[in-house]
C-alpha cells in the first residue's frame, strides 16, 4: 500500500504477460476482473501489486504471521508454537 491505497497496474492480457506475472518473485500480481481495451486495440487487465514476503521487514512479517495464526485460531485450528499452543 502507498499512502493507504492499494497499488494496481495495468498489464496486457496476453499469455506472455501472464507468464511474466507468474515468474516475478519480488512482487506478486493478483489479477482482478477489471479489463479494458486500450487505444492500441490490445486488451489489458488490472492487477493488484503485493510485495513478496521475502522482501518484508521484520515488523511486516510479524503482522502477517499473527494474522494467519489469528485466523486459524478463529476457525478452531490449534497451532503449536515454541511457547505452547497459540491462543490458549
Amino acid at each position: 500500500m502507498i499512502d493507504g491505497q492499494r497499488v494496481t497496474v495495468t498489464i496486457p492480457d496476453t499469455s506472455d504477460a501472464e507468464k511474466w506475472v507468474l515468474e516475478n518473485t519480488e512482487y506478486h500480481y493478483c489479477p482482478t476482473g477489471k479489463t479494458m481495451k486500450g487505444k492500441d486495440g490490445i486488451q489489458y487487465r488490472h492487477y493488484i501489486v503485493m510485495k513478496g514476503s521475502s522482501e518484508y521487514q521484520t515488523a511486516e512479517m510479524s503482522v502477517l504471521i499473527d494474522g494467519v495464526l489469528g485466523e486459524l485460531h478463529d476457525m478452531g485450528i490449534k497451532i503449536l508454537v515454541p511457547d505452547g499452543l497459540y491462543g490458549s
